[in-house]
């Protein structure tokens, strides 16, 4: 059974608003792979209103704090790293050397 990916929005998972979800093809078998949430104008306005509320917190945090908060994100990204680079893999067919070096790169940066 192929594993559902919903929206990120607000800080949690977030199902399509229409209820859609798209299949995915592993490039590299072309097997079908996992179900992602199908993006809609609705969810679209859920993010930027998510994003919106949450924009005045993060502008009173000081630099130092959200400092601290990227380099969790970036935390994040190296200890998830494999099931990033499983999940691209099988979106878009690249090999996993070059994955692991743009998984390394989103965390430097």
């Amino acid at each position: 059974m192929p594993t559902r990916h919903d929206h990120w929005i607000g800080g949690k998972p977030e199902e399509p608003a229409s209820g859609a979800y798209l299949p995915t093809l592993d490039p590299t078998t072309r097997q079908p792979g996992d179900e992602i949430a199908a993006g809609s104008a609705a969810d679209v306005e859920r993010a930027v209103a998510a994003a919106a509320a949450a924009q005045p917190a993060w502008a009173r945090r000081s630099a130092a704090e959200r400092s601290e908060l990227l380099h969790q994100v970036a935390d994040a990204v190296e200890s998830g790293a494999d099931e990033l680079i499983e999940l691209d893999r099988a979106c878009t067919g690249k090999v996993t050397g070059q994955l692991r070096m743009e998984a390394d790169t989103a965390a430097a940066y």
